[in-house]
This record gives structure tokens, C-alpha cells and sequence, in this order.
């Protein structure tokens, strides 16, 4: 397969709108897994919340960039944010249990280097150096592995042992490796995942009619929800991978799908204020991920003091709960605080 060969030249990266779309609709479905507001779609949203951001991690990966270079880029923009935002959340929870009999010394631990373990407020920042352990993996291989059945083998080997870690051993990793492990195959699809997609776009040209192409669409949509369904919720962040074969089938079929669906979706004009909504939070998608907590227990303090109940509660809760981090992101793009995340 063709590797991504961009030239290694700073120069500002071409925005793709259905992915900035499909990120916002993915940052969606983590706030509405942190809300625990429904368990109505939970196991189909825990296989697609987080994994569209690692296959892009992939797909947009320059194999022609210095390896010290990606290295320099990753810590500035994946651990010094990490640490940043986990020892600011440490000193927060501090003053707010510091009358309480309460362990401070384990998630102190978690923040220094266990984030899969008791992080303080914001446990989706483990996020940042799951990213960091895949990535680089993911770059080793690359730079030293030139043969390419080679590498889709030690990138397979890898992701196993990431999948059974909690299974087989009781000790997490440090940095949030197993969990880097387990998901190093989506880093490894999204490198070729412009051949990949060009692939099945040659096959779905084949078929004429508008309609047999929703059809297929549809009937593909409703069997891959039918195997979500049937598999136990898997848990990134937990180490909980159910069955493994039916869990990364499902998640690379739904992000497949997703690609589809929101390729279509840039269309119809009648969608153009949701659109602009969904690309702001996929644009801005990091710091709507290292905040989603903070968001979350916002909205839950606010609708707490609302006579309101049901269905109409869980709606404005999910609603405040994003909305409140927008004045965070504001003040990223509105400062230098926006070179946390390289932009």
C-alpha cells in the first residue's frame, strides 16, 4: 500500500469538512458516555466515540517527518497538556475534598503516570498520552519496519497483547500503554486509509442506482448495529475489549460508515446549521475532549436546581454540559493557549 508521503514543509494543514463534522458527532457521543443520561444507544456509542480520532491520527500521519521531530511535536502537544491540565485538576480536587479523609496520594499517582487509574475531575485526559505511547509506537514501526506484511504483523501482534492485558495481568501499564496497544491497529488502518476508502469507493461505483446504494447502505448499517448490540460494551479506557474480532469489526465497519454518511451530510443545505455546529466542536475537538467532564458536572449543577425531570432534565443537562465548555474554547483560540494542541 502507498505510504503518506506530505512534504515535510510547516505549512498549514487543508481543513477536510466531513471530517471535522464526523469529529464533532464523535465528541458528542463521548459526552453522552461520561453522561450516563441513557443506556438506550451506550454499547453503540462506546464503538465509535473515541476511535475516528486515532484512524485520523493515522491518516494524517507524515512518514516523512524526522522521528525527532514528531517526537518534539508530541510531547509539546500530548504531554506537556497532559500534565498541564492533570496537575491543575489534582490541586482543583484537592481544595475541593481537603476536609475530607479522602486518599490524595493515589490520584496524585494516577496524574504522574497511571491516568487509566483514580485521575482526579477529568479522567478523559488520559486521552492525551494513550495518543502519545500509540503514536510513537506507531512511528518506530514505520522507520524501522520496511516491509509491510512485517509491520501489519507486529501492528496486529501489539494490538493483541493490548486487548488482553487486563484480562491476563492485574497491573495496568504507565501512560495508558496497554490501552495505547490495544488501539495501535486504527493508527495502522488510518495510515492507509486513503487506500482503503478509494478501494471501496471503486466498489460502491459499480453500483448504478441511487437507491440499491442506500439500500446496501441501510442493510449494512442495520447488521453491523444488530452485532454491536450482541457484543458486551466495550471500555477503552478500562481495558474492556468483549469479544475482540466483533469489537474492532464492528468499529471499523461504523467509522467506514460514518465516512459515507458524512460525506453525504456536507450536501443538503437544510443541514448547514448543524453542520457549522458539529465542525466548531470537531475543529475544536481536543479541548472539548480535556474539558468534558468539567462541562458535564456544569450542566448537572445547573438542571439539579431546575424543577425538571424525565427525558426534557437529561436533554438540558447533555445541552449545558457541552455549552459550557465553549468559553473554554474561546479562550484557546482567543490566546496562546492554543499551542497546547499545535494549532
Amino acid at each position: 500500500m502507498p505510504e503518506n508521503t506530505a512534504p515535510v514543509a510547516p505549512v498549514k494543514r487543508k481543513r477536510i469538512d466531513h471530517l471535522d463534522t464526523m469529529r464533532g458527532m464523535c465528541l458528542l457521543f463521548v459526552n453522552y458516555f461520561h453522561s450516563s443520561i441513557s443506556l438506550a444507544f451506550l454499547q453503540y456509542v462506546s464503538a465509535i466515540c473515541v476511535h475516528p480520532f486515532i484512524f485520523m491520527a493515522g491518516y494524517f500521519y507524515n512518514s516523512k517527518k524526522e522521528l525527532r521531530d514528531t517526537l518534539h511535536k508530541k510531547l509539546r502537544t500530548m504531554i506537556l497538556p497532559y500534565y498541564l491540565f492533570g496537575l491543575g485538576y489534582y490541586l482543583l480536587w484537592l481544595l475541593a475534598f481537603r476536609n475530607s479523609d479522602r486518599d490524595i496520594v493515589e490520584p496524585l499517582r494516577s496524574v504522574l503516570f497511571m491516568p487509566t487509574s483514580a485521575f482526579p475531575i477529568e479522567p478523559s485526559v488520559y486521552f492525551l498520552p494513550m495518543m502519545f505511547s500509540a503514536t510513537m509506537i506507531f512511528a518506530l514501526i514505520v522507520k524501522y519496519i520496511k516491509s509491510e506484511p512485517l509491520k501489519l504483523a507486529v501492528v496486529l501482534a501489539v494490538t493483541f497483547v493490548g486487548n488482553i492485558w487486563t484480562s491476563v495481568f492485574t497491573v495496568r501499564l504507565p501512560m495508558a500503554l496497554d490501552c495505547a496497544f490495544g488501539v495501535l491497529i486504527y493508527i495502522y488502518l488510518g495510515y492507509h486509509g486513503r487506500t482503503i476508502i478509494a478501494a471501496v469507493d471503486s466498489t460502491v461505483a459499480h453500483i448504478d442506482s441511487d437507491i440499491l446504494r442506500f439500500a446496501v447502505f441501510l442493510t449494512v448499517s442495520v447488521v453491523n448495529y444488530i452485532c454491536i448490540i450482541s457484543n458486551f460494551i466495550p471500555n477503552l479506557r478500562n481495558g474492556v475489549w468483549s469479544n475482540i474480532p466483533f469489537t474492532h469489526l464492528n468499529t471499523c465497519t461504523t467509522m467506514l460508515l460514518w465516512v459515507y454518511f458524512f460525506r453525504w451530510f456536507e450536501k443538503p443545505r437544510v443541514f448547514a446549521p448543524v453542520r457549522r455546529v458539529l465542525k466548531y466542536i470537531g475543529e475544536n475537538s481536543m479541548t472539548f475532549m480535556c474539558f468534558s467532564h468539567v462541562g458535564l458536572y456544569t450542566g448537572l449543577f445547573v438542571v439539579e436546581r431546575l424543577p425538571l425531570g424525565g427525558s426534557l432534565r437529561n436533554i438540558l443537562y447533555f445541552a449545558l454540559g457541552t455549552l459550557a465548555v465553549v468559553p473554554i474554547v474561546t479562550l484557546f483560540n482567543k490566546t496562546k493557549l492554543h499551542y497546547l494542541f499545535g494549532k
